[in-house]
């Protein structure tokens, strides 16, 4: 009985087979065939029920034993390839199965839509294991959803700094680039999928929009703990690598430098590293650049900015007015490209790098960010701003705020870049 089942389910692919090569006397030989089997099954009587029903659960029967072996083999595989290899699953075998059903029963109904309904849960299930669970990424907190304002972990990060009590650090497996790969192979499945009138797409896409935010979320905390220990450990001292670059490289002497500006950073190395350690964050969001995910991203590099100006209210050395003519000395001798360290006294080197923070810095990580995530709005730079401003810590304008202005303006002739690019060419 199960031989002769089985033989009959197999004989429309054949009858299709024929066809299709133009074998039409053999495919109505195997229509015969068909028939003569259906009519030998139902003259046997040895079923409790309707031919058509049995027919349709010895098809499932097969089906699931074949799709079961495949997933058990899946979990034997490492988290790229397993679910590149479970996304292939969807879109050939568990699609053909429902393409085919419905070719030879006539419906998406019924017993064929509990079926895929199981396939999607479970591939839904496993994408949260190895995404979510096994990198230990808890639920998504305020502010990780679209038209919210996402902040960073301050707990985890001042334990970054004192470097105790650190939290386990997230191993993410899957890498932004393989995790593109991933979403693209998804994306077609879940399209393919809507042949059989089953859509599961917006359903997977949210949990790739957590996997991708906690990586960034994990990188911009790490990034804000580096820039605390750098701002206890510096003791203002500043550097004069930038005048060699103002004067000799061609890198900021050629149009090819979208923010010539930026040159002014490498005096004090906190504000060079944060500038550079930002810019490597859009370029990897690049890599996988979900846009559900942009205005996520942008809050919490907001939130970083955030943090950063904080610490530097908590080190303020004292009021900015007691030190301002020698920050004005500074700034004048700075821009006209002179070292500016002759008679520098560290209490003024401190507000001169809040100057070039508020000046430089965030109007250049403002114009980088919005080359790169595909906003309607960009950095709040204005209340970053004002946040030094009502702490005392900066003034505008300032001697900066010309000198980057003539700089930045200047038409270069190209494109920027796709790729943003360190202060250090």
């Amino acid at each position: 009985m199960q031989s002769s089942v089985s033989g009959l389910l197999d004989l429309p692919s054949l009858v299709l087979k024929c066809s299709n090569g133009g074998l039409y006397d053999e495919a109505v030989d195997v229509m015969m065939l068909a028939d003569e089997r259906i009519a030998s099954l139902r003259a046997s009587g040895c079923c409790g029920m309707p031919l058509l029903d049995f027919l349709e659960m010895q098809w499932f029967a097969r089906g699931i034993r074949h799709t079961e072996s495949l997933k058990l083999h899946l979990c034997l595989r490492f988290a790229v390839s397993g679910l590149r290899a479970a996304s292939e699953l969807l879109r050939v075998d568990v699609l053909q199965t429902a393409i085919n059903y419905r070719a030879i029963f006539g419906s998406t109904d019924g017993r064929l839509s509990a079926w895929l309904a199981e396939q999607v849960h479970w591939f839904v299930k496993l994408l949260d294991k190895e995404l979510l669970q096994r990198t230990e990424i808890s639920e998504p907190v305020d502010g990780d959803s679209i038209g919210a304002r996402a902040s960073l972990d301050l707990a985890a990060v001042e334990a970054g700094v004192t470097q105790k009590n650190v939290r386990p650090v997230p191993k993410f497996r899957v890498g932004l680039l393989d995790l593109a790969t991933i979403l693209r192979q998804v994306h077609t499945a879940a399209t393919a999928f809507r042949r059989v009138q089953c859509y599961f797409f917006p359903v997977a896409a949210l949990t790739f929009d957590r996997y991708v935010v906690a990586m960034h979320r994990r990188r911009l905390e790490e990034i804000a703990a580096a820039f605390a220990r750098s701002i206890d450990e510096y003791d203002c001292v500043p550097s004069t690598a930038h005048l060699s670059l103002l004067g000799t490289s061609p890198w900021f002497q050629s149009c090819l430098s979208a923010n010539r500006s930026c040159v002014f950073l490498l005096r004090h190395a906190p504000l060079s590293n944060l500038y550079n350690s930002i810019l490597e964050v859009a370029n990897a969001f690049q890599e996988c650049p979900i846009s559900t995910t942009a205005p996520v991203v942008v809050s919490l590099i907001e939130s970083l900015l955030a943090f950063c100006i904080r610490k530097l209210i908590s080190v303020k050395p004292g009021r900015r007015e007691n030190f301002e003519a020698e920050i004005n000395a500074i700034e004048q001798r700075l821009v006209q490209k002179d070292d500016g360290r002759e008679g520098s006294v560290t209490q003024a080197e401190f507000f001169v790098l809040c100057d070039i923070f508020a000046t430089v810095l965030l109007p250049a990580v403002a114009q980088q960010l919005s080359s790169t995530f595909p906003l309607p709005t960009g950095l709040a730079t204005e209340e970053l701003r004002s946040l030094m401003a009502s702490a005392d810590l900066c003034r505008s304008p300032n001697p900066f705020t010309d000198a980057c202005s003539a700089r930045d303006e200047q038409p270069t002739g190209l494109d920027s870049p796709t790729d943003t690019l360190p202060v250090v060419p």
